[in-house]
Order: structure tokens, then sequence, then C-alpha cells
């Protein structure tokens, strides 16, 4: 307190400890000039703020510069994608042997060859059974061959009979090897 017209003072109590006993056994007072130490904790204040304000800064930095690194990568892969997916349309698009995607029995994906072959649009096979263009009699041995290739257990390609959009009946070679399509177990077929 100013109680006699000289500067305020701080009375700070520190507590006092004994080796061996617990607990504080006392407290020791001290008084100190208010200005020193408002001086002192404004200085501090101030570093503070500016040692926070500096680290939000470089936080914030870092964070738009991983960001940015991020989002070439990712600009890169898509890029690199992109290629790759058009050199496999341009490989399925020009190849001269019909190429095919089953899941579930289902012809996923068809390429213009097997649609020249079978006389069916890519719109009437994607969601046909693929069966239903196998010549009846051929079915089962087309099954076990089938399976038979996805398990490895055979490497040669194997003959069936197909049947096209106007009923004529084709001699083909085909072969095929699983893949994962969509997140399922499919086929990827190819035939001449």
């Amino acid at each position: 307190e100013n109680t006699n017209g000289s500067e305020p003072m701080i009375e700070v109590y520190t507590p006092v400890y004994f080796p061996g006993i617990e607990g504080p056994r006392g407290v020791l007072e001290i008084y100190e000039y208010y200005s020193p130490v408002l001086a002192h904790i404004n200085d501090m204040r101030s570093k503070i703020f500016t040692i926070t304000g500096l680290g939000f800064g470089a936080s914030y930095l870092i964070l738009v510069f991983s960001m940015s690194l991020v989002w070439r990568r990712y600009i890169l892969q898509r890029k690199k994608r992109q290629k790759v997916e058009q050199l496999v349309k341009t490989l399925s698009d020009s190849s001269p042997v019909g190429i095919f995607v089953i899941a579930d029995s289902i012809f996923q994906f068809v390429n213009p060859q097997f649609e020249k072959d079978t006389g069916y649009s890519k719109e009437e096979l994607v969601g046909r059974n693929s069966l239903s263009l196998v010549f009846p009699e051929d079915i089962p041995a087309i099954k076990e061959n089938a399976v038979k290739m996805l398990k490895g257990e055979r490497v040669t390609p194997y003959e069936y009979r197909l049947i096209n959009k106007t009923g004529e009946i084709r001699w083909v070679m085909e072969s095929v090897v699983p893949i994962d399509y969509g997140g399922k177990r499919a086929a990827l077929g190819n035939y001449m």
C-alpha cells in the first residue's frame, strides 16, 4: 500500500520447507517496489505476445506449405492416372482382340472389338449375363476352363462357340485373368 506517499510495493509470500519435514513450515514475505515488477511483467507480456504471434505465423506458413505440397502431389498423381487411363483406353479401343470384364457373371466392360464380334452394342452388353452369348452345350466346359484359368491351373486359351446377335455361331479362343474391378473380384478376358 502507499501509506506514506512513496511508491507502491508488492508483497509476495513464499512457502518455506525444511528437509525431512513434510509440508511448508512457514512463509517468507518479500516486498518489492511495484514499478520495476510492473515493467518486467509488461516486458514479459510483450515478449510472450510476440513469441506467440510468431509461433502462430510459422504454424500457418508450415500448414500452407504442407497443403501446397499435398495438392501438387495429388495433381501429379491425377495426371499420371489420366495418362495411364488414356493409354489403356487407346489400347482397348484399337485392339483387334475382344476384351471384356465380368463380375458376378455380368459384363461390366466391353471394348469396341467385342461389340463388333458379337453384334451387340456396349449398352446391350454391360449388365447382361456373360453366359447368354455362349452356345448352350459349351457352358459346362467354359465354366470349368475359366475357373481353372482364374485359379492358375490352366495357362492355355480354351475354345467355345459364341452366338452373335444375328444368331450366327462363331468359334472363339479365350483366356481370362483375375482382377479387382471396382472393389469386386472380377475376370478380365480377351478372345479371338
